[in-house]
């Protein structure tokens, strides 16, 4: 196995923890570098053995070791995530500089996510970052700079009058798609859009037929444009290239 991938897969397991409990953090207005993490039933401060990624959860079988109550599976899933995702990111873009933007992105759309699905809020200063890692990765892109400047209006500005005229539509969305525009350049942008509204259509049907509902809740979309944005990131131009050629 490839001993850069695997630091890369521990390293994203610690820092999908980190990610979570900063986006818990941030909602309820507390600094997790001051407080201890502790147990969201018992309020019980944790000990280090608990706070293993994953496999203090695992171990502990998803359960409190004070009071017993159930975990939520949100610890392991991020962490989880994370660190698949930082160990694609090894195999795929290797070892150097053009690495660190793009975890710092991944862990800033892991963060966007929860606290989007959380809150149905996208704070500016997350995608402000996601842009200024944009920036920082256009100088390795193999797209002009046109491209990255005109995927950045390419899908937000259809959305910003979308969100304009129905109101359905967050501006906190239209923001981090401008901003991941400049990251993918266009046509990765609009890959992104179109998995994003897939994966959100699935849901909102599995809401309504499924579960029953009216179809009147709002769903947060900031999870999905993550996702589609990731998608994007890491497979864009070989599903396009693909797409090309057979199609085209």
């Amino acid at each position: 196995m490839n001993l850069n991938a695997l630091f890369l897969f521990l390293l994203g397991l610690v820092m999908g923890s980190f990610c979570h409990a900063f986006a818990l953090a941030l909602q309820q207005k507390e600094s997790i570098f001051i407080r201890r993490s502790f147990c969201s039933h018992c309020q019980q401060p944790l000990h280090w053995k608990d706070l293993i990624p994953l496999i203090s959860w695992l171990r502990l079988r998803g359960r409190c070791r004070y009071c017993h109550q159930k975990l939520s599976i949100r610890y392991p899933l991020s962490e989880l995530i994370l660190a698949l995702l930082f160990f694609q990111s090894a195999l795929q873009f290797g070892i150097g500089w053009k690495l660190i933007p793009i975890l710092l992105v991944l862990c800033i759309l892991v963060i966007i996510a929860w606290i989007d699905y959380d809150t149905m809020l996208i704070y500016d200063r997350f995608v402000l970052a996601l842009a200024c890692c944009g920036g920082i990765l256009i100088m390795y892109s193999s797209q002009s700079l046109f491209s990255h400047l005109f995927g950045a209006v390419a899908v937000s500005g259809p959305l910003f009058l979308l969100a304009w005229i129905t109101q359905g539509i967050g501006y906190g969305d239209v923001k981090l798609m401008a901003a991941a525009g400049l990251l993918l350049g266009w046509p990765n942008i609009l890959l992104a859009m179109l998995i994003a509204s897939f994966a959100g259509s699935l849901v909102a049907l599995h809401q309504l037929l499924i579960q029953k509902k009216s179809g009147k809740e709002k769903i947060p979309l900031g999870p999905f444009l993550a996702l589609g944005i990731i998608f994007a990131l890491f497979w864009g131009e070989p599903m396009l290239s693909w797409y090309i050629h057979c199609f085209i």
